[in-house]
C-alpha cells in the first residue's frame, strides 16, 4: 500500500486578502488614534513655543513680569548683593551726570565772566578778597540759585497765622491752611521724636523747596525757599523773629485773633524776601567806585603823558659827535 507524498511544512501563514488588510488598518486606527492626536497637539505646541522664542517682542512680554518679580524679591532678600552688582552701572551713570552738571556750571560761570563790567560784581570781588576767598568761589556762590518765595509768621500757642508775605501774591496758596498744617507738623514731630529731648523741627523739605523754621517764645517764623540759602540767612531769620517777639510780646501773649497791631512786622519780614534778591549799589558805593575809576584813569593818563614827553625829549636831544682817538708814535 503506497502512502501519499509528504508536504513540507513552512512558517508562512495563509495569504493576506484585501479584507484582512482593511481590518488591520481599522484596528490600527482604533489602537493609535489617541497617540496620533496627542502627537499633533504636541507638534502644534512646539510650533507655538518656537514662535515665542524667536519673536523678541513676545519673549520680552513673557519674561518681563517674572523678571520684575524676581528682581524685587532679590532686592528684598539680598539688598547688599544687588547694590554691589549694579554699582558699576549706576556709578558710571552718576559720574556721567555729575560731569555734565559740572560742565553746565562751567558754562554758566564762563558766560557770567564774559558779560559786561558789573560794578556790584566788582564790589563783591573786593569783599571776597577781604574775606579770604577767591573771586571764583564768590562767582560760584552767585551762580547758585536762591529765592525766598513766602514768609509766614505763626502764633506758637494757637497755631494761628499772624502775618503772611509772598513774592507773588496771585500764586500764593491758602496761607491760613498752610499755617495750621505747619503747626500740626511741628507738634507731631515734637511728640513723636522729641520725647525727653530739647529741640524742635527746623526744616521741612519737599522736592527742591524747603521750609526753614525759626522759633521764639510766642511765635515762630516759617520761610519757604527755593535753592541753597547763603551764609548768614538763618541768623537773619533768627534776628527777625526774636525782634518781633520782643517788640510785640504783650500782643503775642494775649493774642485774640486780630492781626492789626502786628502791622509794623511787615517791613522787617519783607526784608527777608528783598535780601535774597540782587541789590543795587548804594549812592556811597557808586561814589566810591566812580572815584576809584577816576583815579585809575588819571594815573593811566599821567603815565601816557609822561611816557610821551620822555619820548619826545629823547628824540629832540642831539646825538653827541663821536670822538675819534688817533694814537701817535712816541
Amino acid at each position: 500500500m503506497s502512502h501519499p507524498p509528504d508536504i513540507p511544512e513552512t512558517d508562512a501563514g495563509p495569504a493576506a486578502t484585501p479584507e484582512s488588510e482593511e481590518s488591520l488598518e481599522v484596528l490600527r486606527d482604533i489602537l493609535f488614534r489617541h497617540y496620533r492626536e496627542r502627537i499633533a497637539e504636541l507638534e502644534a505646541e512646539l510650533k507655538r513655543l518656537e514662535t515665542r522664542l524667536t519673536d523678541p517682542q513676545i519673549l520680552s512680554a513673557i519674561i518681563a513680569p517674572a523678571l520684575g518679580n524676581a528682581i524685587r524679591q532679590k532686592i528684598r532678600d539680598a539688598r547688599e548683593e544687588m547694590i554691589e552688582a549694579l554699582y558699576p552701572i549706576i556709578g558710571q551713570t552718576v559720574v556721567r551726570a555729575v560731569s555734565e552738571a559740572i560742565r553746565d556750571l562751567a558754562r554758566t560761570l564762563d558766560a557770567q565772566m564774559r558779560t559786561s563790567f558789573n560794578p556790584m560784581r566788582a564790589v563783591r570781588r573786593v569783599q571776597a578778597r577781604v574775606s579770604g576767598v577767591s573771586s571764583a568761589e564768590m562767582l560760584l556762590r552767585e551762580s547758585l540759585p536762591f529765592e525766598v518765595e513766602e514768609v509766614f509768621l505763626i502764633h506758637r500757642e494757637t497755631g494761628l497765622l499772624l502775618w503772611h508775605i509772598s513774592r507773588d501774591p496771585e500764586e500764593s496758596a491758602d496761607s491760613d491752611l498752610i499755617g495750621g498744617m505747619l503747626t500740626a507738623i511741628r507738634d507731631f514731630a515734637q511728640e513723636a521724636f522729641g520725647r525727653g529731648e530739647e529741640g524742635q523741627l527746623d526744616e521741612i523739605q519737599y522736592g527742591d523747596r524747603r521750609i526753614l523754621i525759626e522759633a521764639a517764645q510766642h511765635a515762630y517764623l516759617a520761610v519757604v525757599v527755593d535753592g541753597i540759602e547763603p551764609p548768614g540767612f538763618r541768623a537773619e531769620m533768627r534776628e527777625r523773629i526774636i525782634t518781633v517777639d520782643h517788640t510785640h510780646e504783650e500782643t503775642l501773649r494775649e493774642y485774640d485773633g486780630d492781626p492789626t497791631p502786628l502791622q509794623p512786622v511787615e517791613q522787617p519780614l519783607r526784608s527777608l524776601i528783598t535780601s535774597a534778591q540782587p541789590q543795587e549799589l548804594s549812592p556811597t558805593q557808586k561814589r566810591l567806585l566812580a572815584g576809584f575809576a577816576a583815579v585809575v584813569l588819571l594815573c593811566a593818563a599821567a603815565f601816557c603823558a609822561g611816557g610821551s614827553y620822555l619820548w619826545q625829549t629823547v628824540r629832540r636831544t642831539p646825538t653827541p659827535a663821536p670822538v675819534v682817538i688817533v694814537p701817535t708814535p712816541t
